[in-house]
């Protein structure tokens, strides 16, 4: 689900995200804290922030560790349509002072590549890539650029296989929204079978579901991990068959994936990519409703 104007604070671990009207997607992991801050940095990237069409999307490096080629730490990861129809767009990264831009992916025509998220030791960001051909699939890319390396995710139902909105955990996991089956049409709107969260050891190659909506109940949206590694919130979407039908909310679960629970009312219409603070104490969100929200976990 994607709004014009959002602003978001988010975790150490996390991007907070910026809306631009000239079509940057800028994720930034926050050395510098807070909304306010995060708005400044990106117009001292020379981004214009307000609203417009594109997502945003801040991801601020925490440190440039061993491989980053000398990387300074703050440095930010933005997405950029390449097009005036906004169908193409790739990943950037670009000094807080605005120096040093340098463009990641260069995707085809049609492609777009979007939500950026650092890995913990800042060598790696971890991306979606869609298009309507292949739909979407998860990525990663050497911070210093290089060929990206698509995420295998296996998928057990007959039909679509995508795989979007990918966060680092702390220690280095990576965790995904899995959307596969079959769909279902309701007065135009797309239902897939199942949508679930899937956590991804890369280097082990393991997979395991954390949570899973079946029977073409909705989707997961969103997610994003809390600074200790502990606690997930995402967007929970109903479909046209689940009460409330077509609501959304706020959700938490654990990561083991106990206690899933709502955390927000629906009349509030979910929130577009919640986030926690630094410490883990609060979350924020941007609602359908256009309010930006926050509170305590």
């Amino acid at each position: 689900m994607r709004h014009d104007c959002d602003v978001f604070a988010r975790s150490s671990r996390q991007p907070a995200r910026v809306n631009d009207g000239k079509g940057a997607d800028i994720t930034r992991r926050p050395n510098i804290r807070g909304i306010a801050s995060t708005v400044l940095a990106a117009a001292l990237a020379g981004l214009s922030v307000g609203c417009g069409s594109g997502k945003p999307a801040v991801a601020t490096a925490k440190a440039s560790g061993p491989g980053t080629r000398g990387l300074t730490a703050g440095r930010i990861a933005f997405r950029r349509f390449l097009d005036q129809a906004q169908t193409q767009s790739a990943l950037f990264t670009v000094s807080p002072d605005g120096s040093g831009e340098q463009q990641l992916t260069r995707p085809p025509a049609g492609t777009t590549d979007d939500q950026p998220d650092w890995s913990p030791d800042g060598k790696l960001i971890a991306f979606e890539r869609c298009s309507d051909a292949a739909g979407c699939q998860a990525f990663t890319v050497s911070a210093s650029g290089g060929p990206p390396h698509r995420v295998h995710v296996q998928c057990h139902l007959g039909g679509a296989c995508d795989v979007s909105a990918p966060a680092w955990t702390p220690d280095g996991r990576l965790l995904v929204v899995l959307a596969q089956g079959r769909e279902r049409i309701n007065g135009g709107v797309h239902q897939i079978q199942q949508s679930s969260l899937e956590l991804l050891d890369l280097g082990r190659g393991t997979q395991r579901t954390i949570l899973k909506r079946t029977h073409w109940a909705g989707d997961i949206e969103g997610p994003a991990v809390s600074a200790d590694g502990d606690t997930i919130v995402y967007t929970h979407a109903n479909s046209w068959l689940t009460t409330p039908a077509g609501g959304a909310s706020l959700y938490t679960v654990q990561i083991d994936g106990s206690a899933n629970r709502r955390i927000t009312p629906w009349r509030l219409g979910g929130g577009d990519h919640p986030t926690f603070s630094p410490r883990g104490s609060i979350l924020s969100a941007h609602t359908r409703t256009r309010r930006l929200i926050s509170r305590s976990s």
